[in-house]
């Protein structure tokens, strides 16, 4: 196994507690780069598709390369207008990571590390008003199609586990308007802006 270069010289690179070298991520690289490997799977797919005139599977793909473009590629642009965002505050006393991998879980969008403390940070690219109604986040007046408190609790515990430090959650709407002051068991939601 060859050995990792040195990140300078004479010394060697900062390994991870399961002894890997830590990989300085930029906001939504996994979400990006998802998003473009799902988009040209499903375009060869689609092409393949028109080539042997199977209509359906042909509209199938092409919806399927929207989807990609809907939800993974919009979720690394969500996630990259946060990170730059949160990048603002290096200056003031925090340090942040995005896209941040956890062992045995994925990853969390990004981690601020800061005076008051660790936050793990999930990032929804979703457009509309956001709001809660008896325990239950809202985006236009409906339910989410996935529970985004549950996913942005699964990451904060993951990386408390991790960290052995207490980790405050919370969830960032770069695209949405929260209306009032939304607190939804234990995860504050936020605006972008």
């Amino acid at each position: 196994m060859d050995e990792p270069t040195p990140s300078s010289p004479g010394k060697p690179p900062r390994r991870s507690p399961q002894n890997q070298p830590l990989e300085k991520r930029l906001a939504g690289q996994h979400a990006s780069s998802e998003g473009r490997k799902r988009a040209a799977l499903w375009t060869v797919a689609e092409m393949g598709a028109s080539a042997f005139g199977l209509k359906g599977v042909e509209r199938f793909a092409r919806d399927k390369v929207g989807e990609a473009k809907r939800t993974w590629i919009a979720g690394g642009r969500g996630e990259q207008k946060v990170g730059a965002a949160l990048e603002e505050l290096c200056g003031n006393g925090f340090y942040v990571f995005h896209d941040v991998k956890l062992p045995g879980f994925g990853n969390v969008d990004h981690v601020a590390l800061g005076p008051q403390g660790f936050f793990a940070i999930e990032t929804k690219s979703h457009r509309g008003k956001v709001s809660a109604h008896a325990r239950e986040l809202l985006l236009n007046g409906r339910a989410t199609e996935k529970d985004f408190v549950d996913q942005t609790w699964s990451g904060c515990y993951r990386l408390k586990e991790i960290l052995g430090s207490k980790v405050t959650p919370l969830l960032c709407f770069s695209e949405a308007f929260v209306e009032g002051r939304v607190f939804l068991q234990g995860v504050r939601v936020l605006p972008l802006n």
